[in-house]
């Protein structure tokens, strides 16, 4: 699948001296595991980065799936992933646990992995066990894209 999602003007925030950027978003799949909607879209002009959108709920009958999903995304090209969670309605300990199996797989290239669109719920939980602290969380994706 190969359909434009969208393009953002970005760089011009503080510390980015002005410079503007200009970041297609160009979908390459979508797919259903149980329970959870995943789609993937490649960030034009910017090498090696991906956006994963996520929806629905991750539980302990598609956590597995959706790490090995995740993990599976990271490596040749790929080193720099945006999850975005803005319509994930639920995640467990195990979904969190597939976030920081992401999070090894890419710091093990050099790269990055953040999350965006967190819900307040999911946030609170993040940082009551401290995940916050070993992944980058940003409030939308616009700073996520501006953050790599």
């Amino acid at each position: 699948m190969s359909t434009w999602v969208g393009a953002r003007a970005i760089g011009s925030g503080p510390g980015r001296r002005g410079r503007a950027a200009v970041v297609g978003v160009r979908e390459l799949s979508r797919e259903g595991l149980e329970g959870v909607e995943f789609s993937v879209r490649q960030v034009t002009g910017m090498p090696g980065a991906l956006v994963v959108d996520v929806a629905g709920e991750v539980d302990s009958s598609s956590a597995e799936q959706f790490r090995e999903r995740l993990v599976s995304l990271i490596g040749g090209d790929t080193k720099h992933l945006i999850v975005n969670l803005a319509d994930l309605t639920y995640i467990n300990s195990s979904g969190l646990g597939a976030l920081v199996a992401g999070c090894k797989r890419v710091r093990a290239l050099d790269g990055t992995l953040k999350v965006c669109g967190v819900r307040r719920s999911i946030a609170e939980v993040m940082q009551l066990i401290r995940l916050d602290k070993i992944i980058e969380v940003h409030d939308t994706e616009e700073q996520a894209l501006a953050a790599l």
